[in-house]
């Protein structure tokens, strides 16, 4: 998974972010919306690697959309401070809200 989000990706609706990673997709094969656990265990691995790196984290506050919803509230992961990481749910464009490229093998 790309380590932030993509370029362009903050604030806009799930749709034109699923756009912007289709269009990553074309260039490079292979590159997709990440689930929910895909993006926690990507960002959690990188920090258990590494655990001065803190992805997606809170400077500034950072989450990847990912591809499911939960009555009609997209998922969401990231805001990764020292309270841990944020796994929720939400409908609206924030300026935090952005989408990763999860690469698929």
């Amino acid at each position: 998974m790309t380590k932030d989000i993509l370029p362009g990706s903050r604030n806009k609706s799930y749709a034109e972010q699923q756009t912007i990673v289709a269009s990553l997709g074309n260039k490079s094969l292979g590159y997709e919306v990440p689930k929910t656990l895909e993006a926690a265990t990507c960002i959690l691995a990188q920090f258990f690697y590494n655990s001065k790196t803190r992805l997606f984290n809170d400077k500034p506050w950072t989450y990847t959309r990912c591809k499911e919803n939960v009555q009609g509230y997209q998922m969401v992961v990231g805001g990764f401070a020292s309270a841990g990481l944020d796994v929720n749910s939400d409908m609206y464009d924030y300026e935090y809200f952005g989408v990763a490229a999860l690469r698929k093998f």
